[in-house]
């Protein structure tokens, strides 16, 4: 009978250990994850392990989701082996341990111990004739003082030489990691700030600065004046976030708000550990498949009006995420639009339907201003179905 291999974490990871009681068993941020870690950069699938005739195997859930196995990131499956330590994201370590009896290393015989001969007497003549021989011809003594002192500099030297690389070359200390209640709460103000982020970019694109100014602020704010606010996992995500905000302004020219804390150069990437339904070219071509159909079925062409903008990339990736705004389509056609998108397993988010912007779209209309009214649909697909918000169009 094959013993269940369990999975016990390595501090400062929490938790307790978990056995492997069936396959695929999943690991990530999911509330359905049969392991789940609730932490920064944890996807919500982000590995799994599943049983074969030879043995156990862990592979990474997609080409985002970073899997180690005993400090290796891995691209495919790996066999697991008892002691092996696997990571997940940077932030999660486990030990695996198979339960079997691990093999005790040889051990030695002792050494005999050498034996020493006691010192042969030297005779009174020798010893005479030694001292009061002619002087040795060679190296002086200060010479070899002299040697001798730098030497034992030379090892003071090394020494601190090695310190100081072994020093560089250590693993900074991890901070403290999150409770599953903080892991929640981090997950759900990161779902607001989004939102704040998204919604800010749009109205910044309408022209309504003060508006969308209020909103980029409450995406960082949201944190801020959170009880996890300190913990440096979340810090990480927020300076993410400090960065995307700065990159909008950036790209409309505007300067930043008095008072901003700007965000380091190095940041977190937030889209790192999202699992897509396809890749970026899969994506584009898509896209593209569903034009060329509207284009034929309706003798009109719709224009992708945004890509690659700040906010898109942070949260979604290079040449992952696009907007597309018209004037004048019928229901049928943005149905038709959605059908397509949804079809092709693209996800598609109407940002029309947000009251925020609809109350923004009709001041503009009151105060007789139609270019900040925007479009009359506003919507926007990425490659990443799965995912749901408030936008998202649900079929």
């Amino acid at each position: 009978m094959r013993l269940r291999p369990r999975l016990v974490p390595i501090p400062p990871t929490p938790g307790d250990a978990q056995a492997i009681e069936t396959t695929p068993f999943w690991i990530g941020a999911s509330s359905t994850a049969h392991l789940k870690v609730y932490l920064p950069g944890i996807a919500e699938r982000h590995a799994s392990i599943t049983e074969r005739e030879d043995g156990y195997y862990i592979a990474p859930h997609s080409a985002a989701t970073m899997v180690t196995v005993n400090g290796d990131r891995i691209t495919s499956a790996e066999r697991l082996k008892d002691h092996s330590e696997i990571g997940i994201g940077a932030v999660a370590r486990f030990e695996v341990v198979t339960g079997e009896p691990r093999r005790q290393a040889p051990v030695e015989a002792p050494k005999p111990e050498p034996e020493f001969l006691p010192d042969r007497k030297v005779p009174w003549w020798k010893r005479r004739r030694r001292k009061h021989g002619r002087r040795a011809v060679g190296f002086p003594v200060w010479g070899w003082i002299l040697a001798g002192a730098i030497g034992v500099a030379m090892m003071f030297v090394g020494v601190q030489v090695y310190r100081l690389v072994a020093a560089a070359g250590q693993d900074p200390v991890p901070p403290p990691a999150l409770t599953p209640f903080e892991g929640r709460l981090y997950d759900s103000l990161m779902v607001e700030a989004t939102t704040h982020i998204e919604r800010g970019a749009t109205l910044l694109d309408l022209g309504a600065r003060d508006q969308a100014g209020r909103e980029l602020a409450a995406a960082v704010t949201g944190f801020d004046q959170s009880i996890i606010r300190d913990n440096p996992w979340v810090q990480q995500g927020v300076n993410a976030l400090r960065k995307t905000v700065e990159e909008l302004y950036r790209s409309k020219s505007i300067a930043l708000p008095a008072g901003w804390t700007p965000a380091p150069k190095k940041v977190f990437n937030l889209s790192a550990n999202l699992s897509a339904n396809l890749d970026a070219d899969q994506f584009l071509s898509a896209v593209d498949e569903v034009r060329a159909a509207f284009a034929q079925a309706y003798r009109d062409t719709i224009v992708v009006t945004g890509r690659d903008h700040p906010e898109h990339v942070s949260l979604y990736g290079s040449r992952s995420a696009m907007d597309i705004r018209v004037r004048g389509l019928r229901p049928d056609q943005v149905q038709f639009l959605v059908k397509g998108f949804a079809d092709r397993r693209i996800r598609v988010k109407d940002f029309s339907s947000d009251q925020v912007l609809r109350a923004q779209i009709a001041a503009a209309i009151r105060a007789g201003v139609p270019d900040r009214a925007g479009t009359g649909v506003h919507l926007h697909v990425d490659r990443y179905r799965d995912r749901n918000d408030r936008w998202t169009v649900r079929r």
